[in-house]
């Protein structure tokens, strides 16, 4: 790929995925790591707290990222509920 026509990735995650920049980066691709966003727990667990106090009524839940697994799985354990 040349110069003039090289790829470039704006990467705005707070925090790298390991190994994802190498990648893209033997791919040829440019990557500029800018965070843009900050990931953090929310400022009330209610509502969280008031689904898991029913999750047995769910047929499933489904996360989006590997944070929101985490603190669902922290809030879990921290209720007694894991």
């Amino acid at each position: 790929m040349s110069a003039e026509r090289a790829y470039r990735v704006l990467y705005t995650r707070p925090e790298a995925t390991p190994g994802f920049e190498q990648v893209l980066h033997e791919a040829g691709i440019d990557v500029h790591r800018i965070p843009l966003i900050r990931i953090a727990p929310p400022e009330s667990w209610q509502e969280l707290d008031s689904a898991l106090a029913k999750i047995g009524s769910y047929d499933g839940v489904i996360l989006t990222s590997i944070q929101a697994v985490r603190w669902f799985a922290g809030r879990m354990k921290e209720r007694s509920i894991a």
